[in-house]
């Protein structure tokens, strides 16, 4: 009897293996590109952008271009010892470090001594460095020599979700690369796509949901499918959605900023009830609701210009209509108020007090 392969959560197995597969992100994956055909890479790069928009994975795909045995290539096969070894996390010449349990000097000084040695089984030598926030001060210090003289056939990539926390020193002396929040849309077609893959039944609507509660993560969308499709089965619609979330939080906003609208207190009230009944953070609710603000804010003081919102051309509309409900001032207000409380919250007790007043 063939032994059951174990479960793979699907942002695992559908984590992209080539350029054309990274999602939102073509800026980044055109300069690469680019830079690989011409022969023009750089020896160290500083991925930075929110979590889950790809910037490990891209940094796999990089090492893929430089070791695959096609190349040094743009398009890596996928299918050579090379980039499967690479895909599988077993190649000695990729080397991962995570830099939240491994920032130490000592990691670092070892790290350093050990980058010019040859390459054991590629081309090059690739160190990807997650989290290269979390380095310690001292541990930048031991990377700098390294930094400003490259040895040979060693590339560092460091990516991080926080970049102003890198030194300048390090900074200076990467080619930099900004990765964005992937688009409501872009991200509810990647998961239709995968639920077709999967024999998923996804309803657009629920898609549209998930894709709205990543917030441009798609590790974070794919992993919210993974716990729809446990829940619902074979299908997954806005009723799964709803038993999984709650109360769609896009939902909440509206409701909320209906009732500020017409100065209904008891609304505001009940709906504050309901989210906490739910169990959600009362902090990030606050921090939600100052997007939605601002938002309405955007679509009331420049109408038409639906560019400077990451949201659908439905949902444009539908802010647009509520936006008509305030004025620039009073809008103005609530996001001042607003702003207020979430200082307050740092320190407060009673959170939902705050939020409420």
């Amino acid at each position: 009897m063939a032994e059951e392969k174990p479960y793979q959560s699907l942002y695992r197995k559908y984590r992209p293996q080539g350029p054309t597969e990274v999602l939102g992100q073509e800026h980044v994956v055109r300069a690469l590109v680019g830079a690989v055909g011409e022969g023009r890479l750089a020896h160290a790069f500083l991925f930075c952008g929110p979590r889950g928009t790809g910037k490990t994975s891209t940094a796999r795909i990089l090492a893929k271009m430089v070791n695959c045995e096609r190349g040094p290539t743009a398009e890596p096969c996928g299918r050579c010892e090379q980039c499967i070894r690479i895909r599988e996390g077993t190649h000695l010449d990729v080397v991962e470090i995570d830099a939240a349990s491994h920032g130490g000097v000592d990691d670092a000084r070892e790290l350093r001594e050990r980058a010019p040695t040859a390459p054991a089984m590629g081309r090059e030598k690739v160190y990807i460095i997650d989290e290269a926030q979390r380095l310690s001060r001292e541990a930048f210090d031991a990377l700098l020599k390294v930094f400003e003289e490259p040895p040979a056939g060693v590339r560092f990539i460091l990516a991080t979700t926080e970049p102003h926390r890198m030194p300048a020193t390090i900074v200076g002396r990467c080619q930099r690369f900004d990765f964005h929040r992937i688009g409501a849309e872009t991200l509810a077609a990647h998961l239709l796509d995968v639920a077709t893959r999967e024999g998923v039944s996804l309803s657009p609507a629920a898609a549209a949901s998930i894709a709205r509660q990543a917030e441009g993560s798609a590790r974070d969308a794919l992993s919210l499918l993974d716990q729809a499709s446990v829940l619902g089965g074979a299908e997954v619609g806005e009723d799964v959605l709803a038993a999984l979330l709650g109360a769609p939080r896009a939902e909440v906003q509206y409701e909320l900023a209906d009732a500020i609208s017409v100065g209904d207190a008891k609304g505001v009230f009940e709906v504050v009830q309901r989210i906490v009944e739910e169990g959600q953070d009362l902090r990030h609710v606050t921090g939600e609701t100052l997007t939605h603000f601002r938002n309405l804010l955007l679509a009331n003081a420049a109408p038409g210009q639906a560019d400077l919102l990451d949201v659908t051309s439905d949902e444009y509309e539908r802010l647009r209509a509520q936006s008509g409900k305030f004025s620039p001032a009073e809008i103005s207000r609530v996001i001042a108020l607003l702003l207020a409380a979430q200082t307050d919250m740092r320190w407060t007790t009673s959170p939902r007090l705050t939020f409420e007043l």
